[in-house]
């Protein structure tokens, strides 16, 4: 089976206890046609804004943190109940990149280094997943 974009996705939601409730759609967003990029700038924690359903941030060059560094992206395609998933496209130092939060508009992305300080710029894809569980 392929999955193209735009294509429709039905998935099982299931409670805590494993319990199927009522399905949920998935659709993916976004071709790299209309990919977009932003480089954070000042500091690993400033917020960006980049409108499009699928994308990169590079983020502002600085040494690696084993420490939780969380920032905003502003971004007009995401919605409340969207899921987006991001994931480490460079970067010298192994990185963990998460999204913490999702608002009508935004997401906040959370990254640490597991080890390393090394001075780099990484690069964070993105995709918004729209018509998920709402």
């Amino acid at each position: 089976m392929t999955i193209g974009i735009n294509d429709l996705i039905n998935v099982d939601r299931r409670d805590v206890t494993g319990n199927i409730g009522s399905e949920a759609a998935v659709a993916l967003t976004g071709t790299t046609s209309n990919a977009a990029n932003v480089v954070q700038v000042t500091s690993t924690s400033t917020p960006v804004t980049l409108n499009s359903p699928v994308g990169s941030i590079t983020m502002v060059s600085a040494a690696g943190a084993t420490t939780n560094t969380a920032f905003t992206v502003t971004n007009s395609f995401v919605d409340i109940g969207d899921v987006v998933v991001v994931s480490v496209r460079t970067g010298i130092d192994a990185r963990r990149v998460d999204v913490t939060a999702t608002a009508a508009g935004s997401f906040q992305v959370t990254t640490a280094t597991f080890t390393g300080a090394t001075v780099e710029a990484p690069v964070i894809n993105f995709v918004v997943l729209k018509g998920a569980i709402v």
